[in-house]
C-alpha cells in the first residue's frame, strides 16, 4: 500500500486519485508523519450480464443474492406512452 505525505496529496491530488482509480489500490496519507487517512476507490459492482451469467453457471454462492442486482423500476416506467 502506498503512502504520500498530506502535502505531497495536496501538490498532485488528480494524478493520485487517477492511480487510485486505475489500480483499485488505496493510498495511506500522512500527516505529520503519522498515518492519517486511507483513500480508496469505491467497490466495483459487477455487470448485470455477468452475474446473471455466473448464476446461468450455477455458482450464486459467490453472488449476491439476485433481489440485491437491481432496484425494481417504478410502474410508470413500464408504459410506453
Amino acid at each position: 500500500m502506498r503512502t504520500v505525505s498530506k502535502n505531497e496529496l495536496k501538490e498532485h491530488v488528480l494524478e493520485y486519485f487517477q492511480e487510485i482509480q486505475s489500480t483499485g489500490e488505496p493510498l495511506i496519507i500522512t500527516d505529520l508523519g503519522r498515518e492519517a487517512w486511507e483513500v480508496r476507490p469505491l467497490k466495483k459492482h459487477r455487470a448485470t450480464s455477468e452475474v446473471l451469467a455466473a448464476y446461468a453457471a450455477g455458482v450464486p454462492s459467490k453472488l449476491p443474492a439476485p433481489d440485491l442486482l437491481m432496484e425494481p423500476l417504478p410502474i410508470k416506467d413500464w408504459c410506453l406512452e
